[in-house]
């Protein structure tokens, strides 16, 4: 199966989190004040993720690598992983 966006509404905020195939979140999205802006954000983390340059690598305390996070892309939400 494919990885999938899930865009979700809580009141007035919209949010996407991109799935794996597997059902394993990948990325959840910051909160956005319209669903068009959460479908704006989908649409720049697809265009976006062959890109290197917008991600945060750290290690934790013990060396060890951490998931990474996405940098702010315009117009794009940050999204962590």
């Amino acid at each position: 199966m494919a990885a999938r966006y899930v865009l979700s509404k809580s009141g007035t905020q919209s949010r996407f989190v991109l799935k794996a195939g597997n059902g394993e979140t990948i990325l959840n999205s910051e909160r956005h004040t319209s669903s068009a802006g959460a479908l704006g954000g989908i649409a720049s983390v697809h265009a976006n993720a062959p890109i290197d340059s917008p991600y945060v690598r750290k290690n934790a305390t013990n060396g060890s690598p951490m998931r990474p996070n996405v940098s702010k892309i315009e117009p794009c939400t940050s999204g962590t992983s």
